[in-house]
């Protein structure tokens, strides 16, 4: 009998101590997932403030350049843009994270939301000179959603094809639409 629950007391030890195991890999794995997440984050918030940067010290170097001041103007909106997106990111992941992340839901046509940030993306692709394409189902029809957060998802998915392709490529962006679940 005491040998019994001598062999039950040791089995429970190992068990938490493999718990105990895979808790402390999960938690260095948070770690390393957070300390990622801020060097891309610290990243991502220093270009703009770099880019506005470089626009001001090229104005104050050339104060009467009307064409330069027009381009840098513009430069740096987008650059505060940008930084504002950004913000914004950061504070609906701390919403998420929370639970706390309102949407506005209403019926949308998913195909208008896809064709409207494509032509969004068409500037930034063509200063790369890349070649957008759209393949698939001609409509994927109406769905419930937040127009907020499926543009938010749709131009950072063509950002992010924008930015990593390289000169002269082509993104090609596919639909398909099965039942109740639209894919893009």
């Amino acid at each position: 009998f005491d040998e019994d629950r001598g062999r039950l007391a040791k089995a429970e030890r190992d068990e938490a101590r493999a718990g105990e195991r895979l808790a402390r890999a999960a938690l260095e794995d948070a770690v390393r997932f957070e300390d990622r997440l801020f060097a891309a984050m610290s990243h991502e918030l220093r270009a703009p403030v770099a880019t506005m940067h470089m626009w001001d010290k090229a104005l104050r170097d050339n104060p009467e350049d009307a064409a330069l001041r027009d381009q840098a103007l513009a430069a740096m909106r987008h650059s505060m843009a940008a930084q504002m997106q950004l913000f914004d990111a950061l504070l609906d992941l701390g919403r998420t994270r929370r639970g706390k992340l309102p949407l506005e839901l209403r019926l949308l046509d998913l195909q208008d939301e896809l064709a409207a940030a494509i032509e969004r993306m068409r500037g930034p692709a063509a200063t790369k000179s890349l070649t957008l394409e759209v393949r698939g189902q001609s409509r994927l029809g109406m769905i419930n959603g937040d127009r907020g957060r499926i543009r938010q998802v749709l131009d950072q998915l063509l950002s992010n094809a924008v930015k990593f392709t390289g000169p002269g490529g082509r993104i090609v962006v596919t639909t398909h639409r099965a039942g109740g679940v639209a894919e893009i």
